[in-house]
């Protein structure tokens, strides 16, 4: 007891040492009515009942919280049907060296990355469409080059692209390659074609239509005297037409062409062109004057065992620069037993 009474007198000695000014601070605190208190937590832990339910309701806060919680849980059952979903079947992608690709059918086949690729096509004189790769012009490289029936692809890019390969002239046959790049040695994929589909490439055109004009063209041919025949068909050439029934075309650069020589001329067949008929293909090449001097062309110095005809259109004379073109009218090639035909002791052209 008498240490309860010394730690009362120690409480009222605290209390007379307090200062005015602290009394002062006490005394302007704001007091809440207790009304106003009492008001404020019955709002703040009012909840409402549901008059049809009967349940209890939450608060806006609550409301927060389980929206979240509903919106979580919506997620976690989104996250967890894809998962359910079945992966995506990846493409295949060939890796042997011979393809067979069919046309309209998009193949896909691998390719080395940084490193050249040759593709070799059935095609005598391919031609490459891409909207992403770079094509090579003359002795400048690009991501595709082509020689002869080879395509080379050299690229840095790391993702498929896609390009089609056409033999010049026959839009109607095309291959549609995708080329997925990959870090391995260089590769040589062989490209081929059903054998349909090669049959109507060696026939130079649909094999529908072969027939037909090949008797449009013989009827041509067989119609009129030769020597006129001959003449007429050189006419349609120099203004641009081609008779019935006859194939224009792109010389190729490995076939053979008519041999010409002549002092001071020189002769061309190469990115010349080809009319093909029944019996008698038309060839066009050009003629250049190397000299300072005029030179007449003359028709005898384009020879050979098969040769019919040749002229030059526009020009006969040429001056120094002067350049025309040449049209060699060459024979079919006859299928006869050799022990009947005699053979020529000098190699000519066309044999």
């Amino acid at each position: 007891m008498p240490q309860l009474k010394v730690t009362a007198v120690m409480v009222a000695m605290a209390i007379s040492l307090m200062s005015p000014m602290t009394m002062a601070q006490t005394e302007d605190i704001p007091a809440v009515p207790v009304s106003v208190m009492k008001k404020a937590r019955q709002e703040a832990n009012a909840q409402m009942v549901d008059p049809e339910l009967g349940a209890v309701r939450p608060t806006e806060r609550n409301k927060v919280k389980a929206n979240a919680n509903n919106a979580n849980t919506k997620e976690n059952d989104k996250h967890l049907s894809e998962t359910k979903k079945p992966a995506k079947k990846a493409f295949y992608v060939n890796r042997q060296r011979d393809v067979l690709v069919q046309p309209g059918v998009n193949t896909t086949i691998a390719i080395a990355l940084n490193q050249p690729n040759r593709l070799l096509t059935p095609f005598k004189d391919p031609q490459v469409i891409s909207s992403v790769l770079t094509m090579g012009k003359g002795n400048d490289g690009g991501e595709i080059t082509i020689r002869d029936n080879v395509v080379y692809v050299t690229t840095d890019r790391q993702y498929p692209v896609t390009i089609f390969i056409t033999e010049y002239g026959r839009e109607d046959i095309a291959m549609s390659l995708t080329m997925v790049p990959e870090r391995v040695p260089p590769k040589e994929v062989k490209l081929t074609l059903p054998e349909s589909i090669m049959a109507e490439l060696r026939t130079g055109k649909d094999a529908r239509y072969q027939e037909g004009n090949v008797r449009e063209a013989k009827a041509w041919e067989t119609g009129q005297p030769y020597e006129d025949m001959i003449s007429e068909t050189f006419r349609s050439m120099a203004s641009g037409q081609v008779p019935q029934g006859y194939t224009l075309r792109k010389l190729r650069d490995n076939e053979p062409a008519p041999l010409c020589r002549q002092n001071g001329l020189v002769f061309s067949f190469k990115g010349g062109q080809i009319l093909e008929g029944s019996e008698m293909d038309y060839y066009v090449g050009v003629i250049r004057n190397a000299t300072n001097e005029p030179i007449e062309f003359l028709e005898q110095r384009c020879g050979g065992w098969r040769v019919a005809a040749v002229t030059a259109f526009p020009l006969k004379v040429l001056k120094a620069g002067e350049a025309t073109e040449v049209y060699v009218a060459v024979k079919h090639q006859e299928e006869k037993d050799h022990g009947t035909v005699r053979r020529p002791l000098i190699l000519r052209t066309f044999e």
